[in-house]
């Protein structure tokens, strides 16, 4: 999603891993807060708001229809995520009348929706196993889609979370915190046991350096990851080995592998030029497959297409 500064709106658009048959899902004069791809990669949801309306819609591309899920003009809906099975939505709450936030969770055929957790919350994960995972007051926690069982994942410290995954099985979760030198792997759900992986000082090329989106691989053996010294690298959690495949000229920020393929998708802003770029696993045959000079935010890939 972007702002086209030639038309003075925003846009949302799609298109394929070669940079073709792009289309344009929304434009207009709005907010789009989040999107997000179903695990299958056949619908896209996203939630906007404007000065009258607040609202999460759904496009089903192989119906080529647009579904409206939740709507509410007093609140702005974000950070959503869909469950494995397709027939959950969870999502965070802001309400602009009283300042308080909650989670909830849709049914996406019923269209019921329930809250389950109060405050403010960001980066919901669902996982596997019908968990959702977040970041609240510093710390990630996780709790079962119907409410039930909330907990703590990480232990406590006056930082907060910068940035986490969670692996393809449910199991552990990766993670770094503001201010904090350590990028760390978590064993449980508990928050009971944690190992340094490594260092992210020891990674830096040119002094301060942060790890962009880290995630796991689909195998969960490996995580990957862009940062700020213009690296994007593979960290083998086995061997514990790190493998940087691509040293650039600017700043890495959303990164995804590619499903199907041996590709990297990944964005840079130079120059106050925003790219979308593809690159080998084995840093070979960079390809550029957008660019513009307005305000760039967001990128996420499902099995067949690219949403930006």
């Amino acid at each position: 999603m972007y702002f086209d500064p030639e038309i003075s709106e925003t846009k949302l658009e799609i298109m394929d891993e070669k940079g073709n048959n792009k289309s344009t899902i929304l434009v207009g004069e709005i907010s789009i807060h989040d999107f997000k791809w179903s695990k299958d990669g056949k619908k896209l949801i996203y939630s906007i708001s404007s000065e009258d309306s607040s609202a999460i819609y759904f496009y089903d591309f192989r119906l080529k229809i647009k579904k409206l899920l939740y709507s509410n003009i007093n609140e702005v809906s974000q950070h959503l995520d869909i469950s494995y099975d397709h027939s959950k939505l969870a999502f965070s709450i802001r309400n602009k009348e009283t300042n308080t936030g909650s989670i909830a969770v849709m049914n996406i055929i019923s269209k019921d929706c329930i809250k389950i957790v109060d405050g403010f919350a960001s980066n919901l994960k669902y996982s596997i196993d019908d968990r959702i995972y977040f970041i609240k007051d510093k710390n990630i926690y996780s709790i079962n889609d119907d409410g039930s069982d909330i907990l703590q994942v990480t232990p406590d410290s006056e930082n907060g979370i910068f940035s986490y995954d969670v692996s393809p099985s449910g199991e552990n979760i990766i993670y770094s915190r503001f201010n904090e030198a350590d990028f760390l792997l978590q064993y449980d759900k508990i928050g009971n046991q944690h190992q340094i992986l490594f260092s992210i000082d020891s990674i830096a090329v040119n002094g301060l350096d942060y790890i962009a989106e880290p995630k796991f691989t689909p195998d969960g053996s490996m995580i990957y990851f862009g940062h700020k010294s213009k690296l994007i690298s593979f960290y083998n959690l086995q061997t514990k080995k790190m493998r940087h495949v691509y040293y650039g000229d600017s700043n890495i920020y959303h990164i995804w592998l590619i499903p199907g393929t041996e590709k990297i998708v990944y964005t840079t802003n130079k120059d106050w030029m925003f790219n979308i770029l593809t690159i080998g696993i084995d840093g070979e045959s960079k390809t550029e497959l957008f660019k513009t000079s307005s305000g760039y935010w967001d990128l996420k890939i499902s099995p067949v297409k690219i949403a930006f």
